[in-house]
């Protein structure tokens, strides 16, 4: 019985082909994994940039509503320093357009030292790398019966706006005699992504990502 077996095999050129068929394929396999993988560290840079921005936001306007809160409505006797007691009157202490300092009787012990009266005192502004720590770049700033601490990194940008009862918006910053009549404060603070995209343009013709987020808070506890 007689076998024939064929010892012809691929050619060079055949060869060839297969090859540049396959890195074909493994280059539109790699530009598809190369994309989506940029596009998930995008959106993580972006949702995180996003929550920060929102925590931020939401941890200012909750306290700023306490503004002013004096369960024990004592309105003489306050001192002027938030050090002698008992510590200055509930209400707004400084109203500028990046920073706010407020004063609550939180525990209704008409009493707002430093001392045993914690969170009584505080104050929000924007810092910068080296002003307070830790903070790489600029910080929003926390400060708690004259104990500073960073809140919220990678935060760009804070600003308040103040209104009357009328609605009209007060003048920056708003004068010592005219703090008792600040009924609504506006809240803006703008957040940047902590890394740059080298594949991303924003309007301010950087890589980073930006992101604006706002609030009204309207003081319940002024005016009473």
């Amino acid at each position: 019985m007689k076998r024939n077996f064929s010892r012809r095999g691929f050619t060079l050129v055949e060869l060839l082909v297969a090859m540049a068929v396959g890195l074909v394929v493994l280059g539109a396999m790699y530009a598809v994994f190369t994309m989506q993988n940029r596009e998930l560290i995008q959106q993580d840079m972006v949702t995180a940039m996003q929550q920060n921005a929102r925590a931020a936001l939401e941890m200012m306007t909750r306290e700023i509503r306490m503004a002013g809160y004096n369960p024990a409505k004592k309105t003489t006797g306050w001192s002027s320093s938030p050090t002698t007691a008992p510590g200055p009157a509930p209400g707004i202490v400084t109203a500028d357009a990046a920073v706010l300092a407020f004063v609550a009787d939180l525990d209704g012990d008409s009493d707002t030292t430093y001392a045993d009266n914690e969170n009584e005192n505080i104050t929000y502004s924007l810092c910068v790398a080296g002003a307070c720590s830790p903070c790489r770049w600029k910080c929003l700033a926390r400060t708690a019966n004259g104990v500073l601490q960073t809140v919220a990194e990678d935060i760009e940008a804070l600003v308040f706006k103040y209104y009357n009862a009328g609605g009209a918006e007060l003048t920056t910053p708003v004068a010592a005699a005219d703090l008792a009549s600040i009924r609504k404060i506006e809240v803006a603070v703008k957040a940047r992504s902590a890394r740059e995209d080298p594949g991303y343009t924003s309007g301010s013709s950087d890589h980073y990502y930006h992101y604006e987020v706002k609030s009204q808070v309207t003081l319940r506890n002024m005016g009473l």
